[in-house]
């Protein structure tokens, strides 16, 4: 029988606290070492290897090889280590809306966590500058991550609409859900359509993103970024595979891996 080891799932993302208690000060702490320990990643589509969405196969990819994934793998772990913790969690299938000329199909998967004061949006599964703190589900409440404001707002069609407003920035359109609650299944066809559709842009170069202290660490298939605040501080492109394995080991935590 599968053991879901939530001490060892938190060692992975470095989280030493002995507090258990599911309140919106542990859901914080969480939510924040999740997104700079599990990177985004989209390697095993790239090698055209099959994705299993299943929690077991998802906690042995990146709690045991300490690997990362997309939204799809990401969430879907972090929304099963949530409710092992006692966490009241629903899973919502999201827009992303971000830099959008059209409405897009929903291909995000986003979690919401009910505590006392309210629901909160947690989202650890994305690889542009995103909200690294659960955000609570409020309209027009700007909240601030350190990184970037977010507010929502709710559209008739849309449903719940997050903001976002980077330094010096304007606001964007993040992604949008509605309330309507999905199952672990309802994932599997987004998710196939992002592993094999001509249209997706999940199947066409590698995709490397890790959040830091400071910033962002990304790769686009061709070159290595490290930025802090919205700046580029370093950008490299790798002269040959062996450096190119260390660099994603450097900036993503990423051990023995070829592209």
């Amino acid at each position: 029988m599968f053991d879901f080891d939530i001490d060892k799932y938190l060692q992975r993302i470095g989280v030493t606290t002995t507090v258990k208690e599911p309140d919106l000060e542990l859901l914080m702490i969480i939510h924040k070492a999740h997104y700079m320990s599990v990177p985004y990643e989209n390697l095993d589509i790239i090698h055209g290897l099959p994705l299993d969405l299943s929690i077991e196969a998802l906690y042995d990819k990146i709690v045991n090889q300490k690997r990362g994934g997309y939204c799809f793998e990401i969430n879907g772990l972090f929304g099963a280590l949530l409710r092992s913790m006692n966490y009241d969690v629903t899973e919502h299938l999201a827009r992303f809306l971000l830099d959008e000329p059209d409405i897009p199909m929903r291909r995000h998967r986003v979690l919401k966590v009910q505590l006392s004061d309210g629901a909160y949006a947690c989202d650890v599964g994305v690889g542009v500058e995103a909200p690294r703190i659960p955000l609570r589900i409020v309209e027009n409440v700007i909240q601030n991550d350190g990184f970037a404001e977010y507010r929502f707002e709710n559209e008739p069609f849309l449903g719940w609409v997050l903001w976002q407003k980077k330094l010096l920035g304007e606001w964007k359109k993040l992604y949008s859900f509605t309330d309507e609650v999905q199952l672990s299944v309802d994932f599997l066809q987004p998710s196939f359509y992002c592993e094999k559709s001509p249209e997706s842009v999940f199947n066409k170069e590698p995709m490397l993103a890790l959040k830091t202290n400071v910033g962002l660490n990304s790769y686009d298939g061709k070159n290595f970024r490290v930025s802090s605040k919205g700046n580029v501080m370093r950008n490299i492109t790798p002269k040959d595979k062996a450096e190119e394995q260390q660099l994603i080991a450097e900036l993503f935590g990423l051990n023995n891996i070829i592209l």
